[in-house]
C-alpha cells in the first residue's frame, strides 16, 4: 500500500536525482578495463522519509519508539544514550542478487533505506530502494563510496532535522530542492542499523587481509581459522581467546579497515 502511494501521489520527478559515478566499461581498441563518468539516478533517504511520513501518513506508534530507545539505552547501547523518545530509528540495508535475463544474467548491487520499527505484513514494503547497479560497471570501490557519501550526505540532513541548503560537496542544489532548504522535518531521526550480509560488509568496508574463507574469518573481533594457538579458532568456544573480546573502535579501524584508498585523497 505504501508503495503504491509513493508512486501514486509522489511525483518522481522531484524523488530522482542524479549522480556522477565512475562507471567501469571495456575500452574495444584496446581490450582494457576502464571507467567514465556517467549519470546515475538516486533517491535520497530524506526525500523517501520526509514523503512517507510527511505526506503519505506513515506513522511509529510513540509507545513503541518509548519501549525502543529505553531498551537498547538500558542495555548499554551507546547509540541510544539521551536520545528523545520521539525520535525515529533508520536503517540502511544493503544486498546483491542474481538476475536472469534474454541475454544471460546479471549481479545487481541494491542499497535500501528502512524504519526497524516499521514492521509491514509484506516486508518488502518495509524496505524503500535508494538506487541499484549492475556489479560489473563498478569501478572497483569507488563507484560504491560515490554513492554511500551521497546517501550519508542525506542521512546527516535527517538527523540535523532540517532539508539542505548545499549538495553533499558544496554544491547548488537543483531547484525543487533548493526550495525547500532549510524546511524542517516533521520528525527526529536517528541511524542505528546498517545492515547486510558477510559479502555486503565486506564489499562495503574493505576488511583488510579478513574474509569468511580466510585466516581471519570476523571482521569483529580476533576469531581464526587456523593457527598454532588453539585459542584462536574461530569453533574453540571454551578456551578461546576471542570470545567475548570484541574489537573497540580503534582496534576496528586498525585490524580491518584497509590502509589505503579509504577515501579520495589516499
Amino acid at each position: 500500500m505504501i508503495w503504491f502511494l509513493f508512486f501514486r501521489f509522489y511525483d518522481l520527478s522531484k524523488a530522482i536525482q542524479y549522480i556522477k559515478l565512475p562507471i567501469k566499461y571495456t575500452d574495444l581498441d584496446d581490450g582494457i578495463d576502464k571507467f567514465r563518468l556517467e549519470q546515475w539516478p538516486i533517491i535520497d533517504p530524506h526525500s523517501i522519509a520526509d514523503f512517507l511520513f510527511g505526506t503519505a501518513g506513515l506513522t511509529i506508534p510513540a509507545a513503541s519508539l518509548r519501549e525502543f530507545w529505553l531498551h537498547n539505552a538500558q542495555y548499554g547501547e551507546v547509540w541510544a544514550q539521551n536520545v528523545p523518545l520521539d525520535t525515529v530509528p533508520l536503517g540502511i540495508y544493503g544486498d546483491s542478487a542474481r538476475v536472469n535475463t534474454k541475454f544471460g544474467s546479471t549481479n545487481l548491487i541494491g542499497i535500501y533505506f528502512s524504519c526497524p520499527l516499521w514492521k509491514p505484513q509484506s516486508v518488502r514494503a518495509s524496505r524503500w530502494l535508494v538506487t541499484v547497479i549492475e556489479d560489473d560497471k563498478t569501478w572497483h570501490h569507488y563507484t560504491l563510496q560515490c554513492i554511500l557519501r551521497r546517501v550519508t550526505w542525506s542521512l546527516n540532513c535527517l538527523m540535523d532535522g532540517q532539508h539542505p541548503a548545499c549538495g553533499p560537496y558544496g554544491e547548488q542544489l537543483p531547484p525543487k530542492l533548493a526550495a525547500l532548504a532549510g524546511k524542517p522535518f516533521q520528525f527526529k531521526w536517528k541511524l542505528v542499523e546498517i545492515r547486510g550480509d558477510w559479502q555486503w560488509h565486506k564489499r562495503t568496508f574493505r576488511f583488510h587481509q579478513c574474509s569468511w574463507n580466510g585466516k581471519k574469518i570476523c571482521y569483529w573481533c580476533g576469531a581464526m581459522s587456523q593457527s598454532d594457538d588453539p585459542g584462536d579458532l574461530y569453533w574453540n568456544f571454551e578456551t578461546s581467546t576471542w570470545d567475548g573480546h570484541n574489537f573497540n573502535l580503534e582496534q576496528f579501524l586498525a585490524e580491518r579497515i584497509p590502509p589505503t584508498g579509504v577515501c579520495f585523497l589516499s
